[in-house]
């Protein structure tokens, strides 16, 4: 039996370079039994949007843009330029500017390069944006009470955070258990002394990675309390961060029913 993808593109290879956008769909829905997207799925504009940087977020469906200017564009991604594609991390840049942007696999699990595209030029779900936009405002209507009332460390919500969670930012504890802003050891607990004035912010969770010392960190935020861009400079322990509490309740149940199933 054929390979799946190989069927359609045998199929559909016509159509594939006049209408990219059914092709893909069509592979979509028959592989993985979701309804077809639509070609008007997909935001229109404007073209270039730095709003759309923050929004973004690993594993989402969109379209490569070329580059505003073509600033930082390769001539070998013209030919990735308008093709659908899912993002695979999310990388803040050092600059002023602190533009957003990741790496990318073609749907269908082509490579565009190892290059990283900008997000603030991809195309994102129409849908998907609209309810992002409308997460990050009810984020705002969250008080310290909604949330755990600790940060210490605790390995489970390592299984229990998820990308694009509103979590409060905790201190590192180092192995004595003690936090690293009041008599731990900073070196030991993975902590730079900048990172004091953000513990308690809000922020979202927008990637995860092992780190050396063997804790789960994450890239994070904030996006409340005025936002504060300098949060994204570092890695910041799963175990050590404060979940919604109603959330961390629904995670565990969700992991016990797994467990009795």
């Amino acid at each position: 039996m054929p390979d799946l993808f190989d069927q359609l593109t045998a199929e559909l290879r016509p159509e594939f370079y006049v209408d990219p956008l059914r092709f893909i769909s069509s592979w979509q829905a028959l592989s993985a039994g979701q309804p077809p997207l639509e070609p008007d799925a997909f935001e229109t504009e404007p073209e270039h949007d730095q709003v759309r940087e923050q929004l973004i977020r690993p594993g989402d469906l969109v379209i490569i843009g070329e580059h505003i200017n073509r600033s930082n564009w390769n001539r070998s991604m013209d030919e990735f330029a308008g093709q659908l594609a899912t993002v695979d991390d999310v990388q803040v840049g050092t600059t002023r500017a602190r533009r957003r942007y990741g790496h990318v696999t073609l749907l269908g699990g082509g490579s565009a390069g190892d290059f990283v595209y900008h997000f603030e030029s991809m195309k994102m779900l129409s849908a998907v944006r609209a309810a992002r936009e409308a997460e990050q405002q009810s984020t705002t209507g969250l008080t310290v009470a909604d949330f755990e009332p600790t940060g210490e460390t605790d390995i489970q919500r390592e299984s229990l955070i998820r990308v694009g969670d509103t979590v409060m930012l905790g201190v590192h504890y180092d192995s004595a258990g003690l936090p690293a802003d009041d008599g731990g050891d900073i070196g030991d607990a993975w902590w730079e002394g900048s990172m004091d004035r953000l513990v308690g912010r809000r922020a979202i969770v927008l990637d995860t990675w092992r780190a050396g010392d063997g804790y789960l960190v994450a890239s994070v935020e904030c996006v409340c309390d005025g936002g504060d861009l300098e949060a994204s400079l570092w890695g910041w322990r799963v175990a050590n961060m404060r979940m919604i509490s109603r959330v961390r309740e629904e995670r565990g149940a969700e992991l016990r029913g797994g467990a009795d199933g």
